[in-house]
């Protein structure tokens, strides 16, 4: 999110590429709400790794 609010200041296509990230940023947290619905463990390829050692 922080990534996107920097390309917002850039005047036409930052904007753009503002809400494209916010739009996949949606559809990403959509996907993960319905895993952990269903029980499901999923672990994200960059920050998976990093959020499960701050677990443990």
């Amino acid at each position: 999110m922080i990534i996107s609010w920097i390309f917002v200041l850039i005047p036409f296509i930052g904007v753009v590429i503002y809400w494209f990230c916010s739009l996949l940023s949606l559809i990403l947290w959509i996907i993960l709400m319905v895993k952990a619905y269903q029980g499901e463990m999923y672990e994200l390829p960059i920050v998976g790794e990093f959020a499960k050692e701050k677990v443990q």
